[in-house]
């Protein structure tokens, strides 16, 4: 589900799009005789991102309802009649087009397929999860997508994990997955004690010293990996 930005990044791409896109509509409007035209020219160019991005989103997760439709794991008919299933459509839905990040909209995808497949927790908890991945950064969900399984995740992305640490901490295990957070050790830091807040993890912090076999031990909590699994779909 993870994956790394390209050099501008997602997030940052999708807020200059739609800023561009609000502040052309604006200004345009006030130009004399020739506003009207350009902004409707403009708006003809430069579908509003907004628009791009639902209609992205639909086709997206109807291409994965079908797929699972077409091997047996789901319905037309039981879905309609899953009421489950409807109330996350309802609040995932406008959640996910108001995330910047390609990934956020991905895990609000795998959670909506997640619940048509049965695979979803009861109600109350469904609906905590999906307020807290509408709260929390991409680089809360790659933090405790790592912990929740350090060799996992290694294997996932064919790396080799080290075997020749002595001693190390949880922070120089993130940032040897992660070198991109190098200059952000402060955010790493709140992002780990905002992970403890929503009980995904009852860890000390990431600078404790330990042994280099502990840096690579699960760290998520039960809650944080069903979380995870939450947001998280194999399509088998």
């Amino acid at each position: 589900m993870i994956k790394e930005f390209d050099s501008i990044g997602d997030a940052e791409r999708g807020r200059i799009e739609d800023v561009l896109y609000t502040a052309s509509k604006f200004g345009l409007n006030f130009i004399p005789v020739a506003g009207p035209f350009l902004s409707e020219l403009l708006g003809f160019m430069f579908a509003n991102p907004v628009e791009a991005r639902r209609s992205t989103f639909i086709n997206d997760l109807s291409d994965h309802l079908q797929s699972l439709a077409e091997k047996g794991l789901v319905t037309m008919e039981d879905l309609k009649s899953n009421e489950d299933f409807m109330n996350v459509v309802v609040n995932a839905i406008p959640m996910a087009l108001r995330a910047f990040e390609d990934d956020k909209r991905v895990a609000f995808r795998n959670a909506i397929l997640n619940t048509a497949a049965g695979h979803s927790p009861d109600e109350t908890k469904t609906q905590i999860f999906l307020r807290t991945l509408g709260e929390l950064t991409i680089t809360h969900i790659e933090v405790l997508y790592y912990f929740c399984n350090p060799a996992m995740w290694y294997q996932d992305h064919n790396m080799e994990m080290p075997t020749n640490w002595y001693t190390g901490s949880l922070q120089k295990a993130i940032l040897h997955a992660y070198p991109k957070y190098s200059d952000s050790i402060e955010i790493l830091d709140i992002v780990w004690e905002d992970l403890k807040r929503y009980g995904f993890h009852t860890s000390g912090g990431l600078r404790g010293a330990m042994t280099g076999d502990g840096c690579f031990q699960p760290r998520a909590s039960l809650l944080g990996q069903e979380f995870m699994g939450f947001i998280t779909f194999k399509d088998q």
